[in-house]
């Protein structure tokens, strides 16, 4: 038996929880929900999530199942089991939490409503998702600048914050034909990410 259960779907958010299991080089099992056809809001599934929202990583802790509900939460989980990818005390620590909350909440939400009303949501909302667009281009411009002055999300080394980021880059940033072209600092990232095996195996989950 898996040491953990990861209920997702085939969206960024998914992969954000792929990558880092990957890493860690965790024993786990992979369940996909199909969002569009509302699994999400079985009854089964509503137990480990009342929001009826994924990721959720399921495991067992001293007989007892434990889980952890969205990206941010089972990253940290991970990086604090692990020992890994996250400073345990002091500057770095918040400065990745920063960055980790950033990718999660600001830049996260204009490409998650404009995913919603463009494949969830019935009917044409072409000025919803025009506004929603150009907050995106916006912020993902905010993290190019960022990315123009350090190696890394949060600075000198790879954190949970640039496996949280990268899927935002890779499929989230995609529905927005062109966005990137001038992001040169932000693609010299994704690339680097991109290329690590853990991220490459994640990545190939919920292609196959």
């Amino acid at each position: 038996m898996s040491e953990f259960i990861l209920y997702v779907s085939n969206t960024a958010n998914g992969y954000k929880s792929l990558i880092p299991l990957e890493e860690f080089a965790c024993d786990y099992e992979m369940k996909t929900l199909d969002l569009p056809a509302g699994e999400q809001y079985q009854p089964k599934f509503m137990k480990l999530s009342p929001l009826g929202r994924i990721p959720v990583l399921e495991t067992s802790t001293d007989g007892s199942v434990q889980t952890i509900y969205g990206t941010e939460a089972i990253a940290i989980f991970l990086a604090e089991r692990y020992g890994k990818f996250l400073e345990p005390v002091g500057e770095e620590r918040y400065k990745t939490l920063e960055m980790t909350s950033m990718i999660t909440s600001d830049i996260a939400l204009p490409m998650a409503v404009q995913f919603q009303v463009d494949i969830l949501v019935e009917g044409e909302h072409p000025a919803v998702i025009e506004y929603f667009s150009d907050q995106a281009r916006r912020l993902y411009g905010n993290l190019d600048s960022i990315m123009q002055e350090r190696p890394w999300l949060a600075g000198d080394d790879y954190t949970i914050a640039d496996m949280l980021a990268y899927p935002a880059v890779a499929i989230s940033a995609l529905r927005i034909p062109g966005m990137l072209n001038e992001m040169h600092a932000l693609n010299a990232w994704a690339e680097k990410v991109g290329a690590r095996p853990a991220v490459k195996a994640a990545m190939a989950q919920l292609t196959q």
